[in-house]
């Protein structure tokens, strides 16, 4: 069995920060990333076909930071990968760092929105 995509202990510290009178802040933080990753992942594609190391450099250093918000930390290890092959400009790589960054990326989705679900109905 694979190691889970999501560190929920970070979830936890998220969670311990809440207060009564804000909205739910793990949600809110959440689908942020959820809309953001599925943006730069877009981009990240578009900038390898495009062949512009820089775009895949910046691209990967932003969901590198985002993904570690919300503890998916296997997203953060190939979004650190394909934020040096950006910036080497050598991008024959890229793409299959990048497939398998998408693939990790909905993993940990899918964990966040069932950790959410979880919390929702209990």
């Amino acid at each position: 069995m694979s190691e889970p995509a999501i560190d929920r202990s970070v979830l936890e510290v998220i969670r311990s920060l809440q207060t009564p009178d804000d909205e739910d802040l793990l949600a809110r933080i959440v689908s942020t990333f959820i809309h953001e990753s599925a943006r730069l992942s877009q981009d990240i594609a578009q900038a390898i076909d495009e062949a512009d190391g820089e775009s895949v450099r910046a691209c990967a250093h932003t969901l590198k930071s985002t993904s570690g918000n919300v503890g998916a930390h296997r997203v953060v290890s190939l979004a650190r990968d394909l934020e040096m092959v950006g910036r080497s400009g050598k991008l024959t790589d890229a793409g299959g760092v990048r497939a398998q960054l998408q693939h990790e990326l909905l993993r940990a989705i899918s964990e966040l929105e069932l950790y959410l679900e979880a919390l929702e109905a209990a």
